[in-house]
Protein backbone atom coordinates (compact mmCIF):
# COMPACT_ATOMS: atom_id res chain seq x y z
CA UNK A 1 0.00 0.00 0.00
CA UNK A 2 1.53 3.17 -0.65
CA UNK A 3 0.14 5.43 1.98
CA UNK A 4 1.07 9.29 2.31
CA UNK A 5 2.71 10.60 4.68
CA UNK A 6 -0.04 11.77 6.73
CA UNK A 7 -2.20 9.12 6.40
CA UNK A 8 -4.17 8.60 9.72
CA UNK A 9 -5.60 4.90 8.45
CA UNK A 10 -2.84 3.12 7.79
CA UNK A 11 -3.10 -0.78 8.09
CA UNK A 12 -1.81 -1.11 11.40
CA UNK A 13 -3.66 1.21 12.54
CA UNK A 14 -6.68 -0.18 10.95
CA UNK A 15 -6.06 -4.02 12.38
CA UNK A 16 -5.54 -1.70 15.91
CA UNK A 17 -9.11 -0.32 15.42
CA UNK A 18 -10.44 -4.21 14.92
CA UNK A 19 -8.17 -5.28 17.96
CA UNK A 20 -9.55 -2.31 20.38
CA UNK A 21 -13.26 -3.43 19.25
CA UNK A 22 -12.60 -6.59 19.92
CA UNK A 23 -11.21 -5.78 23.52
CA UNK A 24 -14.21 -4.07 24.33
CA UNK A 25 -13.16 0.04 23.78
CA UNK A 26 -16.17 1.52 22.55
CA UNK A 27 -16.08 3.30 19.26
CA UNK A 28 -15.92 7.07 20.58
CA UNK A 29 -12.51 5.89 22.05
CA UNK A 30 -10.79 4.30 19.11
CA UNK A 31 -11.83 7.21 17.16
CA UNK A 32 -10.07 9.68 19.65
CA UNK A 33 -6.82 7.18 20.08
CA UNK A 34 -6.29 7.30 15.88
CA UNK A 35 -7.33 10.45 15.72
CA UNK A 36 -10.46 10.18 13.38
CA UNK A 37 -13.64 10.79 13.33
CA UNK A 38 -16.17 7.98 14.87
CA UNK A 39 -17.89 7.78 11.08
CA UNK A 40 -14.41 6.30 10.30
CA UNK A 41 -13.69 3.92 12.89
CA UNK A 42 -17.51 2.58 12.30
CA UNK A 43 -16.45 2.66 8.19
CA UNK A 44 -13.00 0.58 8.39
CA UNK A 45 -14.57 -2.08 11.20
CA UNK A 46 -17.31 -3.07 8.70
CA UNK A 47 -14.66 -3.62 5.84
CA UNK A 48 -13.05 -5.30 8.07
CA UNK A 49 -15.47 -8.16 9.69
CA UNK A 50 -16.26 -8.20 5.06
CA UNK A 51 -12.92 -9.16 4.84
CA UNK A 52 -12.96 -11.83 7.50
CA UNK A 53 -16.50 -13.19 6.75
CA UNK A 54 -16.79 -16.11 4.24
CA UNK A 55 -17.94 -15.89 1.39
CA UNK A 56 -19.42 -19.35 1.38
CA UNK A 57 -22.80 -19.85 0.42
CA UNK A 58 -24.67 -20.56 4.33
CA UNK A 59 -27.00 -22.37 2.04
CA UNK A 60 -27.76 -24.38 -1.38
CA UNK A 61 -31.47 -24.04 -2.11
CA UNK A 62 -31.65 -27.03 -5.05
CA UNK A 63 -29.12 -29.44 -3.16
CA UNK A 64 -29.54 -32.76 -4.15
CA UNK A 65 -30.56 -35.43 -1.43
CA UNK A 66 -27.61 -37.31 0.14
CA UNK A 67 -28.54 -40.80 -1.13
CA UNK A 68 -28.44 -39.28 -4.85
CA UNK A 69 -24.95 -37.30 -3.98
CA UNK A 70 -23.75 -40.76 -3.12
CA UNK A 71 -24.61 -42.98 -6.41
CA UNK A 72 -23.73 -40.18 -8.38
CA UNK A 73 -20.04 -40.33 -6.49
CA UNK A 74 -19.98 -43.89 -7.35
CA UNK A 75 -20.32 -43.28 -10.95
CA UNK A 76 -17.87 -41.18 -11.09
CA UNK A 77 -15.71 -43.61 -9.56
CA UNK A 78 -16.81 -45.94 -12.71
CA UNK A 79 -15.20 -42.98 -14.63
CA UNK A 80 -18.49 -42.40 -16.36
CA UNK A 81 -19.14 -38.49 -17.72
CA UNK A 82 -21.22 -35.91 -16.11
CA UNK A 83 -23.42 -36.15 -18.98
CA UNK A 84 -23.77 -39.74 -19.16
CA UNK A 85 -24.72 -39.98 -15.08
CA UNK A 86 -27.26 -37.40 -16.13
CA UNK A 87 -29.11 -39.97 -18.26
CA UNK A 88 -28.56 -42.92 -16.68
CA UNK A 89 -30.11 -41.35 -13.80
CA UNK A 90 -32.40 -39.46 -15.79
CA UNK A 91 -31.65 -36.37 -14.11
CA UNK A 92 -31.33 -33.63 -17.62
Amino acid sequence: MNAHKNARTTPYVRELMAVRRQEGWAVCEIAEAAGVSVRTVYKWLARDSAENRSSRARRIANRLAEPLIAEIASLRRQRMTGAAIALAMKLG
